[in-house]
Formats: structure tokens, C-alpha cells, sequence
């Protein structure tokens, strides 16, 4: 996710000049084990022209953040540098997108790279997962002291592996973004 905090001005009647904070999301999703940027890629079209145009049209911008992730399905060493790597080519994109008389410094457009989306995983398990054996792979989501190995493993297993396949397919690809 590409987090941009920006201030806006307002006149108000009551109070003149306050200033009033906004947060935008935008999201640039990823093929899973890629780090290149594909336009044509799950709706990335449309998200980086709403990304270039909200950089040169909006009156203020104080910072952005990008938040880069990989899916759990992977080794996590590699999941971790596929995030970092997915942070720094989004960064990379957007200093090439900022119109150069906005004098945005570089400085400000921060990295936060999480190697493993499980926080995703289970939003989306919750929101969309279709089947019947929905609780019990938020279950194994949530275990203690149970590392992230074994949370795939204990995936891979529900329903003799229909579970996963579904993950794999249908929720894990949108995990997979800046």
C-alpha cells in the first residue's frame, strides 16, 4: 500500500485557514515471486494513473509511506526479500512520477517492508473464504507459539489440500502488493 498523509487548506466560516489531514490508499499488486511493476497486472492500470495524477494534483503533500508485502506461501527468506524489494522499486516508481516543480524530497517517501501478509490472510479468510471449514483455518491462523512453517503446513493440510489450493489461487495473489 502507498500511503500518502496529505494536508489540506480549507476556508471555513467558523474557523479561517484550518488545516484538515488526509490518508489515501493506493495499491500496486505483484505476480507472486516478482518485483517488477506490470501495468497490466490485477486492476495496476488504473492504480498507478490514480497515483500519478493524485502526485501532481494534490495541493499538499507531506510524507508517503509504502508498505510492501509478500504473500505466506513462500520461504520466508525469500518473502522477505520480496518485499523489500517490492518497497524499493514503488519507491523508485513514484520519485520518477512526482512532477519535478512539486520540490518533493526523496526523504520523505519511507519504506516499510513485511516479508509474510498473514495479518492479510486472515482479514480476507474472514471476509471471503466460502467453505465450511472457515473457522478452523482462522484457528490454525491464530495459534500461539506456532511458527510461520507450521501455520503453512497446518494450511496445506485442511480439507486434504482444497483449502490451499483456493488460498493459493483466489486469496493469496492479492496479498502480494506495495
Amino acid at each position: 500500500i502507498l500511503t500518502a498523509i496529505i494536508m489540506v487548506a480549507q476556508n471555513n466560516v467558523n474557523t479561517a485557514n484550518s488545516e484538515q489531514s488526509e490518508t489515501r490508499h493506493f495499491r500496486i499488486f505483484y505476480p507472486v515471486n516478482k518485483t517488477k511493476l506490470y501495468p497490466n497486472y490485477m486492476g495496476n492500470a488504473l492504480n498507478i494513473d490514480t497515483i500519478r495524477r493524485y502526485l501532481a494534483e494534490s495541493p499538499r503533500i507531506d510524507s508517503i509511506v509504502i508498505y510492501s508485502y509478500a504473500s505466506p506461501d513462500g520461504p520466508y527468506k525469500l518473502n522477505k526479500r520480496l518485499a523489500e524489494e517490492r518497497g524499493k522499486r514503488a519507491r523508485s516508481y513514484l520519485i520518477e512520477q512526482i512532477p519535478a516543480e512539486r520540490n518533493f524530497p526523496d526523504s520523505l517517501i519511507i519504506i516499510k517492508p513485511t516479508a509474510e501478509n498473514w495479518e492479510g490472510l486472515y482479514d480476507m479468510i474472514s471476509q471471503s473464504y466460502p467453505f465450511s471449514d472457515k473457522q478452523e483455518i482462522l484457528d490454525s491462523l491464530t495459534k500461539k507459539n506456532v511458527t510461520p512453517d507450521k501455520k503453512k503446513a497446518l494450511l496445506k493440510q485442511h480439507n486434504r489440500g482444497t483449502a490451499w489450493e483456493y488460498i493459493k489461487t483466489e486469496i493469496l495473489p492479492q496479498l502480494r502488493y506495495a
